[in-house]
């Protein structure tokens, strides 16, 4: 439960920062909110429930 918290509230800032910057940057807001800032969140996420480095290479290479 505590662990959701955390990922719902990272996930929020993140939306809300994004969003700040897209009103000033568009371009800069799209490229922030698109491949690499997602793909490194859910990296992040996947090793704190399953620290297991077969597993992460699987998803990194189905990521990349």
């Amino acid at each position: 439960m505590r662990s959701s918290l955390a990922k719902a509230i990272l996930a929020g800032a993140m939306i809300a920062a994004i969003s700040e910057i897209g009103r000033r940057l568009p371009a800069t807001a799209a490229i922030a909110a698109s491949l690499p800032l997602v793909s490194v969140l859910g990296t992040i996420f996947l090793w704190h429930v399953r620290p297991d480095a077969e597993n992460m290479a699987i998803h990194s290479q189905a990521t990349f």
